[in-house]
């Protein structure tokens, strides 16, 4: 009886816990996540090649900055004291490429659908980041997570192997039955 009463209160805590986080815009695993978004202006294949050329420039670019960030902070204040680089950046891509428009950058704090990265998931959710505008918007967009490291580093980045993700609802189950 004390089992079956028991499996009754680690139901009812996993049902709080995901109740409880639907109440709340952003969870603390999205807070500490920072996300790139490049939009391409529209889904003729140009505007989709410039979109992935701006992006490998991007990697180019940011990684060696990005590489000893070890936090969201430090990875949003590189991002905001290179927005006037990375606008010169992409604008040179886009007139290289021979296009008559422009792009505009913001951070801000915008929707993402759920992306796996490997064996690692990122669930769907409100998360800060750097979105990139090419032209109009309206084309295909590309997406990443650049802090924990999912998108600009390979798996030697030294910062990377130092990433630990755990699960909320399994620290509780284990704490209940440790006791």
């Amino acid at each position: 009886m004390q089992k079956v009463v028991s499996i009754i209160i680690v139901v009812l805590l996993i049902l709080g816990v995901i109740i409880f986080s639907g109440f709340t815009n952003e969870n603390k695993e999205n807070a500490d996540l920072f996300r790139i978004h490049i939009i391409a202006n529209s889904n003729l294949q140009i505007d989709s090649e410039v979109k992935y050329k701006i992006k490998d420039e991007y990697s180019k670019f940011l990684t060696p900055m990005l590489a000893n960030c070890e936090s969201k902070k430090e990875v949003n204040q590189v991002i905001e004291s290179n927005l006037s680089n990375l606008k010169i950046i992409a604008d040179g891509i886009l007139k290289e490429s021979g296009l008559n428009y422009l792009s505009k950058l913001s951070i801000s704090n915008e929707y993402f659908p759920t992306r796996a990265y490997g064996d690692y998931v990122v669930e769907s959710g409100y998360y800060d980041g750097i979105t990139v505008t090419l032209g109009e918007g309206k084309g295909d967009n590309w997406w990443c997570v650049m802090f924990p490291p999912l998108c600009y580093y390979n798996a030697t980045a030294t910062n990377y192997n130092q990433v630990v993700y755990k699960s909320k609802i399994m620290e509780i189950i284990k704490q209940f039955f440790a006791n």
